[in-house]
């Protein structure tokens, strides 16, 4: 995410997600058999996709903007020799990496954060080679938009079809593109938008991610859904 977010941005959020292993691991089925090679997350945070994705990957580089969260990603990675993590924007990042020099890039909840996703789109096709996959999640539903999406410094919530026709324009070829977690879109609209709550409850997080995501996962893994608190896209660059 930005530097301006992150000065403000505690990461109690962050704590709150990395304490769902069922909701982290639906996330990332949809990305194991897209990954391979060099692959770089960008907004990597606490490491909770992180610790998925680097078994999973030849090497992988972890870009982190704010610097505590930077300097965990340090520890909690050090003893292993194919993960790197660097202290940068996404913006300053991308601009170094040269062209077709990464296999899988990586953002979970971050494109939001980055006022023009559409040029953060075109300097990541331009990063991947050729067969090279895209892997995003993002929160969905602009009806959605609460005040706990501006203060965690979200610039929008995405619909789907209009964020697939954005990444088909940038060169891409859609993969996999449907929405997330169909009930959460029920439970977010009750708690941020009519409730106005600013912050993720643990509690309410951890009961959701035992009693609610294994049905769910299931049974979106049989029929998607028509509408969701998400959105999962892989895209792949032609070649």
């Amino acid at each position: 995410m930005p530097d301006d977010t992150t000065k403000e941005y505690s990461g109690d959020e962050l704590a709150s997600l990395a304490e769902m292993p069922n909701y982290n691991a639906w996330i990332f089925s949809h990305f194991r058999s897209h990954l391979g090679g060099r692959a770089v997350e960008f907004g990597a945070g606490l490491g909770t996709v992180s610790a998925s994705l680097a078994p999973a990957v030849d090497a992988l580089e972890l870009v982190e903007p704010s610097p505590r969260f930077a300097r965990i990603l340090r520890d909690r990675f050090a003893a292993l020799p194919n993960v790197a993590v660097i202290g940068s924007t996404f913006e300053a990042a991308v601009a170094q990496m040269p062209d077709g020099s990464r296999d899988s890039a990586v953002m979970v909840n971050v494109l939001e954060h980055i006022e023009d996703d559409g040029a953060a789109l075109r300097d990541l096709f331009r990063i991947l080679a050729p067969g090279g996959r895209l892997l995003l999640f993002v929160p969905a539903l602009p009806a959605l938009y609460s005040e706990f999406d501006r203060r965690v410094g979200h610039f929008r919530r995405y619909r789907l079809n209009p964020l697939r026709n954005a990444i088909a324009s940038s060169g891409f070829e859609i993969v996999v593109g449907r929405y997330f977690d169909s009930v959460g879109a029920l439970s977010w609209w009750l708690i941020n938008k009519v409730a106005r709550a600013t912050t993720i409850n643990s509690g309410l997080a951890s009961l959701y991610d035992r009693a609610f995501v294994p049905p769910l996962r299931f049974l979106e893994g049989v029929v998607a859904p028509p509408v969701g608190k998400n959105i999962v896209v892989v895209a792949r660059k032609p070649g």
